[in-house]
């Protein structure tokens, strides 16, 4: 069987197609197709950081302008888990393991970044799937220096191998950081070509046929997840800080897509299906 990175490599950059209708429906769906599960990585150290200096400036502590600076004074270039995140993917494979288990197992894809590569590997325990990591999936933005430093290096193929065993590294540079080409941080013209590219992989035949009637599981970050399900369902391409709309997504929440086999062979009949959106049925009500 083919692997999810020689699927890929296969593929290209691929222009946007707009105004495409799509569905949100909570209906069973035909098994002829591809069930697409985008998942958010857990909270980061970051993710905490974000939060302490937005409260303080809800308080009226801070100024916007110095939340600004003690964010970027602050954050780490690819954070780790807090404990509450690692609390966060535990409830995650618990829930999710056994049900993808039970229903003949799935395809598992993480991002790059420690973040999303600690949130998928209790999952990948949980379920004894493998995990294919995919450079292309890495948060908007990249690994980058605030200071102005341009992009540190990021984890390597044997780093992430002695990390996280047993995950596929196929599709990362043989040797050095996965981000090596990265000299700065990503323009943002960049994010939304990456989005279209990832999604034109996922709707491929190639990718369907590949999964063969298992879901593909992707672990991914909070503003490239908006992206690729825009471009998924072929809605206009903007960013929320452009006055555009936004799929706001909570850490280790599930948003569940179907694509139709007529779509993903040529682009007829029904487009792709919205099933359910920032889902955290694992997440007890008080939090992890």
């Amino acid at each position: 069987m083919r692997s999810a990175g020689s699927l890929l490599r296969r593929g290209g950059t691929l222009g946007p197609r707009w105004a495409r209708q799509f569905r949100l429906s909570a209906e069973t769906q035909s098994p002829a197709g591809l069930k697409l599960m985008l998942i958010r990585h857990a909270e980061s150290q970051n993710n905490v950081l974000q939060r302490e200096v937005e409260e303080r400036v809800r308080l009226g502590q801070i100024t916007p302008e110095q939340a600004t600076k003690d964010w970027l004074a602050g954050r780490v270039t690819d954070p780790p888990l807090s404990a509450k995140g690692e609390r966060e993917s535990h409830l995650l494979s618990k829930h999710l393991g056994p049900k993808l288990v039970q229903t003949g197992g799935a395809v598992l894809v993480s991002s790059p970044m420690l973040r999303a590569l600690q949130t998928t590997a209790p999952l990948a325990r949980e379920t004894g799937f493998q995990c294919t990591v995919m450079p292309e999936c890495f948060e908007v933005g990249g690994i980058y220096d605030s200071g102005g430093g341009g992009s540190p290096p990021a984890l390597s193929a044997v780093d992430i191998q002695k990390m996280f065993p047993g995950f596929l590294t196929d599709m990362l540079p043989p040797t050095g950081a996965w981000n090596q080409f990265q000299t700065e941080k990503e323009p943002r013209d960049r994010w939304f070509d990456r989005a279209v590219s990832v999604s034109d992989w996922v709707q491929s035949p190639e990718v369907r046929d590949m999964a063969d009637g298992r879901p593909l599981v992707m672990v991914v970050h909070s503003t490239f997840m908006d992206l690729l399900l825009k471009a998924v369902l072929h809605l206009p391409m903007t960013h929320g800080d452009d006055g555009g709309s936004f799929f706001h997504t909570d850490n280790t929440s599930m948003s569940t897509l179907f694509i139709p086999q007529t779509w993903s062979d040529g682009m007829t009949g029904p487009g792709p299906t919205l099933l359910s959106s920032n889902a955290t049925p694992h997440i007890p009500t008080g939090g992890a």
